[in-house]
């Protein structure tokens, strides 16, 4: 018995021996770079792409199977920019050997440094990184169903750079920075990022940073990540941008959901907050919530723009609404918005939103245009003759006024109908109710013509002159039932002085009227006794010139107005 001991003793000796020998001597005798050829054979089968290792692979055995791989690129994906998908520096993986024996896979910390990464769509839709999650999450590849328990001490990147492009939408993040603790099957996990993010296209830049938990991640399912924090803290232009989330704010993929109690974005003297409910992410996706803007005002927010204002409101603004995103598709409902004591309700329908295509429904209870107008004119920073270059989408829609004032003149029961096709506008008519008559008005708006940008086709029927006289220059000289037919062209309506490339034709007529103030039968025969050399005669009554029929025709060449007809019957 005692031999039998001493001979399994020793040869546990000798197999302790031989492993040790094999530990020491392995590395010295075995130089992975001579198989890199295979080696990169065997990365390209495990994620479906070509894996090129440029630089040397250093190894080592115990306590840890530990590999750095140097200088790694990933290839592209056929048909994109670019001659790769990533390209990292260095990549260091760890795993202890003696858990293998038991089927554990127990990996230290996995550290990417300097990792450039290039994801691109294209517009098909179709990605450059789908094919490799694809291979990776084959049966296969998968560490799930090979029966060993899987875990990671952590994975490290540092000083990265990812760089995202989907059309005219491009996202650069630099000095990009991950952390993870342990990762473990059924285990929650804490994970950070930071980076610096800039779009070119929409001049924004600023700093992102969040921490969040994450569950599941091993499962084939799809992870939950229950974000802690979530900021962002940049400018767009030269306003300052600050977007933050806060309560709970849950992404499960493999409920494919989204949910977040309050996403609050500031933008210069702007603050609005919006809830946030989102399904099937991986496909179209349904978003909606609740949003709510907080009273700010118009004025400091536009000067921050660089366009200030300089009127007589408070130019205070809030509202409220709800919204929907599916696809392409905004739909806004529960329109509540307030201008200073004026009051906005309706609805959009945005069908096509990256083309800005849909419809609209607006009222307004009443507006005064009159207060939002420049108090200095000649402070006006309408200086050129340029237009704005703004794309206006395909909208149509109907706007409705109860009460409605501009230079001094009321009107009630207003109409708008408005459509937009790129930069072009088109008001088609604009009817109102206008001192117990009617007023209608037809424009359209086309900036990118060399001449007649503006074109005006404005009818006004059945009005009491008095009346509109009075509210426009406090005195009612003439009264009477009026008529009024412009068609006018102006060819620069954005320049300084735009009446003075205003050409066309107005028509005006007034019945049963009088003129007050002057009485032309008095003047005339006062006249007439002074040539028959006898006393003018006295008229104590009121000064006025009754008339059936005031017409006058008129035509307009470079803002100078020429009287055609002039009759007073």
């Amino acid at each position: 018995m005692k031999k039998l001991l001493k001979w399994l003793l020793g040869l546990i000796g000798f197999v302790v021996v031989l492993l040790v020998l094999a530990i020491i001597l392995l590395p010295i005798f075995f130089d992975p770079n001579e198989h890199k050829p295979r080696i990169q054979a065997l990365a390209a089968d495990s994620i479906g792409r070509e894996v090129v290792l440029n630089g040397p692979i250093e190894w080592s055995v115990f306590p840890w199977v530990a590999i750095n791989l140097n200088d790694v690129i990933i290839a592209n994906e056929s048909g994109f920019q670019g001659d790769y998908l990533a390209q990292v520096e260095q990549v260091s993986v760890r795993v202890k050997l003696l858990p293998l024996i038991q089927k554990e896979i127990k990996v230290g910390l996995v550290e990417l440094k300097q990792p450039k990464i290039n994801l691109q769509v294209a517009a098909s839709g179709r990605n450059n990184w789908q094919s490799i999650l694809a291979a990776s999450s084959a049966p296969e590849n998968s560490a799930s169903d090979s029966g060993a328990d899987m875990e990671v001490r952590g994975i490290s990147i540092s000083e990265g750079s990812l760089e995202y492009q989907d059309g005219d939408l491009n996202v650069m993040m630099t000095d990009l920075s991950f952390e993870s603790d342990v990762i473990r099957a059924a285990a929650m996990t804490a994970m950070s990022l930071s980076a610096d993010v800039l779009m070119p296209t929409a001049d924004l830049s600023g700093h992102l940073d969040t921490r969040w938990q994450a569950q599941n991640l091993t499962s084939g399912s799809g992870p939950q990540l229950d974000f802690e924090t979530f900021s962002f803290d940049g400018k767009s232009g030269d306003v300052p941008l600050q977007l933050s989330a806060s309560g709970n704010m849950l992404l499960d993929l493999s409920a494919d959901t989204l949910k977040l109690n309050q996403l609050t974005l500031s933008y210069g003297a702007m603050k609005l907050s919006t809830s946030v409910n989102g399904n099937k992410l991986s496909s179209d996706g349904v978003f909606n919530g609740n949003l709510f803007i907080d009273k700010f005002s118009l004025a400091d927010l536009l000067e921050q723009l660089g366009s200030p204002l300089n009127n007589q409101a408070n130019n205070d603004f809030s509202g409220k609404l709800l919204w929907s995103l599916t696809g392409d598709r905004l739909q806004l409902s529960a329109l509540q918005l307030s201008l200073d004591d004026s009051v906005i309700t309706g609805s959009a329908d945005i069908k096509q939103l990256s083309q800005l295509k849909g419809k609209f429904d607006l009222n307004v209870d009443h507006l005064n245009l009159d207060d939002y107008l420049p108090v200095d004119e000649a402070n006006s920073t309408a200086e050129t003759s340029g237009s704005s270059s703004m794309d206006l989408g395909q909208l149509n829609g109907q706007v409705k006024m109860n009460q409605f004032q501009a230079a001094g003149v009321s009107m009630s029961d207003v109409t708008l109908n408005v459509k937009t096709s790129g930069q072009d506008i088109y008001v088609e008519p604009l009817q109102a109710g206008f001192y117990q008559g009617l007023i209608k008005t037809e424009l359209k708006l086309q900036p990118e013509k060399t001449t007649d940008k503006l074109t005006i086709s404005h009818q006004m029927s059945d009005f009491q002159a008095g009346g509109l006289l009075t509210d426009l220059m406090g005195t009612d000289f003439l009264t009477g039932l009026g008529q009024l037919n412009a068609d006018i062209k102006i060819d620069e309506p954005f320049s300084a002085r735009p009446l003075q490339s205003a050409h066309g034709n107005i028509a005006y007529r007034l019945t049963d009227g009088d003129i007050v103030g002057v009485d032309v039968f008095n003047i005339m025969e006062q006249s007439l006794s002074l040539l028959n050399q006898s006393d003018a005669i006295k008229n104590a009554d009121e000064l006025k010139t009754a008339f059936g029929l005031m017409e006058i025709q008129a035509s307009i060449e470079q803002g100078v107005l020429t009287t055609n007809t002039l009759r007073l019957t």
